[in-house]
């Protein structure tokens, strides 16, 4: 087989084969063409690599975590924060709770994101950072999870952005260093390619991955989906979907999320016809039932979108004849009982969404 340039121009026997000015040999391996990953969290997966390992297999037990959890806090100068990522509460017997994390960290304000990547633990130093008490009110969209007596456990579900905006950032050096393993990782699995499809990518996100690509932290090609609440920033910015730069500029991302009490943000429809009328196909994350109504409806108000739109989400199979949009299976999602009442059927993971699960295309 000779490769040039990127492109399989020979497969046969050596005596036919072109000149070439290199040989690999792989003694008998399968080779594949690079992958495509449409579905990924750059940063976040920069985030989980540079972090705590709690996700299974290599976390598969509550006594395992909080070890790990131990031996991280006794390495980390008191007051830095301490992050993990991935935890499964259907392995480690429920939802860890700020009292475990207390016991085992008490001296760093620790957070734990659960592999869905929607919901967190913290634990009480991290509470009081982030100014959560008992007279705390839940905000939009999310739910703080509390005690018989209302304290909070630490569990807060659909609050990531919220935390997001109160929680440090990684350093640049960190987030430089995050993103060369994020890189070392991809390509270590074939994935020339990715479709970062964060749902709050903004002109800052869009800058960092683009300095990374020109210097050369990140060499697998990046399309950007804006988050449809950055869009008309980016307009400004006189940048639209295409080649820019290091980057591509992809589908405005739309996450089209119920609360915990299931009220939707209906103005996604609006939204979607605003994109759809300014040039831009939309990528929608629906996975309740009533969310993907929702984007149907986005979809059949928007009008035929510039390029074939995707929806993200898991369909009930009466949805599936739809038009107007590509639908794919989705998941996990952290276990509430809002979600078990709501959501019954069981998900099915295709393609990406790392760091949710490894970026693995052949396992």
């Amino acid at each position: 087989m000779l490769v040039r340039r990127g492109r399989i121009v020979f497969v046969g026997d050596d005596a036919d084969a072109p000149p070439a000015p290199g040989v690999a040999v792989v003694e008998g391996a399968t080779v594949f063409p690079a992958f495509v990953d449409a579905h990924v969290h750059l940063l976040a997966l920069a985030s989980r690599l540079l972090g705590v390992e709690v996700a299974p297999p290599a976390v598969a037990s509550m006594s395992a975590l909080l070890e790990r959890l131990r031996r991280k806090g006794e390495t980390t100068p008191p007051g830095q924060w301490v992050r993990g990522w991935g935890y499964d509460e259907s392995v480690l017997g429920g939802h860890p709770t700020r009292h475990h994390l207390d016991a085992v960290v008490p001296l760093h304000p620790v957070r734990l994101v659960h592999r869905s990547g929607h919901a967190s633990v913290l634990n009480s130093l991290a509470l009081r950072l982030v100014g959560i008490t008992r007279e705390t009110d839940d905000p939009p969209y999310g739910l703080i999870e509390r005690d018989q007596e209302g304290e909070p456990t630490g569990l807060l579900l659909g609050l990531e952005g919220w935390l997001d905006r109160r929680i440090p950032p990684l350093s640049p050096q960190e987030v430089e260093e995050g993103l060369r393993r994020v890189n070392a990782l991809l390509l270590s699995k074939g994935i020339a390619l990715v479709h970062d499809a964060t749902a709050t990518n903004d002109l800052d996100r869009y800058r960092t991955l683009a300095r990374a690509r020109e210097r050369g932290v990140l060499t697998v090609g990046v399309v950007f989906l804006p988050g449809i609440a950055s869009l008309e920033a980016f307009v400004r910015e006189g940048l639209r979907p295409g080649p820019a730069g290091d980057l591509i500029i992809g589908q405005a991302k739309v996450l089209l999320t119920p609360s915990l009490d299931g009220r939707l943000p209906t103005e996604v429809v609006e939204q979607a016809r605003g994109a759809v009328e300014a040039g831009w196909a939309v990528a929608i994350h629906a996975v309740e039932e009533e969310a993907v109504a929702l984007a149907a409806e986005a979809v059949r108000r928007g009008g035929p979108p510039p390029r074939p739109l995707p929806l993200m989400g898991t369909c009930p199979r009466r949805w599936w004849s739809r038009r107007g949009g590509r639908w794919r299976r989705g998941g996990p999602w952290p276990s509430t009982p809002w979600r078990r009442r709501r959501w019954p059927w069981r998900p099915r993971r295709c393609g990406g969404r790392a760091p949710h699960p490894d970026p693995n295309p052949t396992g």
